[in-house]
């Protein structure tokens, strides 16, 4: 069973249509659990978000779930630590300011209860300038979740808890001419850096983070053959990547389709020369 953790002592009647808008939020609480996932890979947090003038401050708790129920061996044969639990407090910059007002703003209802079959939790809690609270299960349940993973992504950044996301693209030609491409999402700043390595010169961009997300999707959606990769540069005709794991990957042959009615691999390759052709190699 399913602990609702802090927001289990809540006596609070929810209201179908959120009236608090960010405009006038003196605090928000956000909880997140795992309802699917068996331990040791379940987990829950919950966010405080305190808005001020010129930036979020966070207060953020993170508690793996169930794990009394497994043996250390079996948890270290997943993978995991015993504990890494996980908290961290401290602000994030303007721009998140203006992020959780674009999620607000597309939150119309907060309903009472989750359907069951979702397999994450989300709840809000909202308290406006006045201790006025409100409480529920926000209608648009998948902006939230990827609002929260962003968000939780550049907790990590800047508590330095897991290394800097960069993904990197390498293209040779027959005759050896390379082109080298990095992506580094800045979860923190909401930027994403983007830098182009050809014929010796160096070019550097900023492009837009809503660009992010189809990157991502695209550079994950393919199946990935580990036994394959290398650690070494690549230096034979061919295109090749590393999708943020430090080891490069033939991509005509070290990744495969997850199914025969999508090219994945193709998507990607497209996606990725799309933003070296349009925003990388133009220019300001």
């Amino acid at each position: 069973m399913h602990k609702m953790g802090t927001f289990a002592s809540f006596v609070i009647p929810c209201l179908y249509t959120m009236t608090i808008d960010s405009e006038h939020l003196q605090q928000l609480r956000i909880y997140f659990q795992t309802l699917m996932a068996p331990p040791p890979y379940s987990y829950q947090y919950e966010f405080v978000l305190n808005p001020q003038h010129n930036q979020l401050q966070v207060s953020y708790q993170l508690t793996y779930t169930e794990r009394n129920t497994l043996t250390e061996e079996e948890i270290l044969e997943e993978g995991f630590m015993p504990n890494e639990d996980f908290s961290w407090e401290g602000p994030l910059p303007a721009i998140w300011l203006q992020a959780l007002q674009e999620i607000m703003a597309k939150t119309q209802k907060l309903k009472p209860n989750l359907s069951n079959d979702q397999p994450n939790l989300i709840r809000l809690q909202l308290t406006d300038m006045e201790n006025q609270l409100q409480e529920g299960v926000p209608n648009n349940l998948e902006g939230w979740e990827y609002f929260l993973q962003e968000m939780t992504q550049a907790v990590f950044e800047l508590s330095q808890k897991e290394q800097t996301l960069i993904i990197r693209y390498r293209e040779i030609g027959r005759h050896k001419q390379t082109i080298d491409t990095s992506f580094q999402p800045v979860f923190s700043q909401r930027k994403l850096q983007v830098e182009i390595q050809q014929n010796s010169k160096t070019q550097q961009k900023t492009i837009g983070w809503q660009k992010l997300k189809p990157l991502l999707k695209a550079v994950y959606l393919p199946d990935y053959d580990n036994a394959k990769a290398s650690s070494a540069m690549p230096d034979r005709p061919g295109r090749y990547i590393d999708p943020g794991e430090g080891i490069w990957y033939d991509i005509r042959k070290d990744l495969t389709n997850p199914g025969k009615q999508y090219d994945a691999i193709g998507a990607m390759e497209r996606e990725i020369e799309r933003l070296i052709e349009i925003e990388g190699m133009q220019g300001d």
